[in-house]
């Protein structure tokens, strides 16, 4: 029954594009990196003390950018991009945080 249970969770992990980590969560520097199920990478996150800390990418399944930034102890933090389908810098998305506050754009 365990078995069969784990063959579920991982089936369910690879048809949403989920990276199984440890249950105490990413190890420290570790980047946690998830896919589109044409094998193209949808986000890719830095960790530390189990947070989003450094570097966050998102792509479209297209493998164009989406969404660039830098988490601080989970928080957003200074400059982050966003891009709309097309390639274009999309106004709307595209901010400047302060501990997690969007503080411009």
């Amino acid at each position: 029954m365990r078995v069969l249970v784990l063959l579920i969770a991982l089936a369910g992990c690879a048809f949403w594009g989920l990276r199984a980590t440890s249950a105490a969560g990413p190890a420290d520097g570790q980047a946690v990196v998830t896919y589109f199920t044409n094998g193209q990478m949808k986000t890719r996150t830095a960790y530390r003390d189990g947070r989003r800390h450094g570097l966050h990418e998102a792509w479209y399944a297209d493998g164009s950018p989406r969404l660039a930034g830098r988490y601080e102890n989970g928080r957003r933090e200074g400059a982050w991009e966003a891009w709309s389908p097309d390639g274009r810098r999309d106004e709307q998305e595209s901010a400047t945080y302060r501990g997690g506050d969007r503080v411009e754009g």
